[in-house]
């Protein structure tokens, strides 16, 4: 009896879950959250291809921001609090966006003093 077109995919899909290939773009929250030091912003990528990955203070102005080109799977990157000026950030409310072709994410993150 053959099986389903759905049930193969399903079972395809889990096979490669299983054994860490990524199958759908993600953003995850960072770690730690909230922080004083350092945080680590890890995202997912089925596809390769340049990523911009930008955090933006309460204001709507960007502070700091990441470009370079991925290969799929899934990827981290570490930020100290430096802006892109060289200056330590102000503890606050911040959102990062996370950009890959035509996929994009935002989330929050707190700086705490």
């Amino acid at each position: 009896m053959p099986v389903s077109v759905s049930v193969a995919a399903y079972l395809a899909r889990q096979s490669r879950q299983e054994h860490g290939a990524v199958t759908a773009f993600r953003l995850h929250q960072n770690v730690p959250n909230p922080f004083q030091r350092s945080t680590r912003i890890a995202f997912d990528l089925p596809r390769g291809g340049a990523v911009k990955l930008e955090v933006f203070d309460t204001q709507g102005r960007r502070v700091w921001s990441h470009s370079a080109r991925y290969a799929p799977g899934r990827h981290g990157v570490d930020w100290n609090l430096t802006s892109s000026t060289g200056q330590r950030v102000a503890p606050g409310i911040y959102s990062y966006r996370l950009v890959a072709g035509s996929d994009n994410a935002v989330r929050k993150l707190v700086v705490m003093p």
